[in-house]
């Protein structure tokens, strides 16, 4: 039985294959790149996978079955699909490293490391832009959009910032006409 299959039962030696590929939210525009939404994309491919009940092919906790078992056929078709998917969300400079992967999951953990860049220079670069971000003549709305990115872009190479760490960043950034704002904050702490 396919995990998350709620069309077959562990006696069906057929169970049904979920095409993900299909899905809008898998396959639209947003192409994943080295300069890209990961987060973003891995967010959405983990709701999905999740949704379906697959995350598990991405995981090892729905492992291959044995070739000689009814289940192989169904799971090697469900993993071809779920890579599609994948497959379908990079964009075309990636394709032939993730179009070299045998199975979903070793497309994922390609991703993973390719875009988890853990050095400390990233880190400290990262850092050290959230620090200068200034807000200036931007709107709030593109200033918190930027603090955003470069929040969620420390946490994909795992040095994700506490909530008072980005409250202090924002504040710091806000300049003159939010003095009092930030005053409030900082007296309510």
């Amino acid at each position: 039985m396919v995990v998350g299959d709620t069309n077959s039962s562990p006696n069906s030696p057929s169970p049904s294959v979920i095409n993900l590929a299909n899905n809008s939210s898998a396959t639209d525009s947003l192409k994943l790149s080295k300069t890209g939404q990961l987060l973003l994309r891995k967010s959405r491919m983990s709701h999905l996978l999740f949704g379906y009940g697959l995350l598990g092919y991405l995981d090892g906790s729905i492992p291959c079955p044995a070739a000689d078992s009814p289940y192989y056929l169904a799971w090697t078709r469900q993993d071809a699909l779920i890579l599609l998917a994948i497959q379908a969300t990079i964009h075309s400079s990636l394709s032939p490293t993730i179009n070299s992967c045998s199975s979903s999951a070793s497309a994922w953990q390609f991703l993973a490391l390719s875009f988890a860049n853990r050095s400390s220079t990233r880190q400290l670069s990262l850092l050290s832009s959230l620090m200068s971000l200034k807000k200036e003549t931007m709107t709030v709305t593109t200033y918190m959009t930027r603090i955003k990115s470069i929040i969620d872009d420390l946490a994909v190479i795992g040095h994700p910032l506490e909530d008072a760490q980005v409250v202090i960043y924002v504040l710091n950034g806000l300049g003159d006409e939010f003095s009092s704002l930030a005053v409030a904050v900082h007296v309510r702490d």
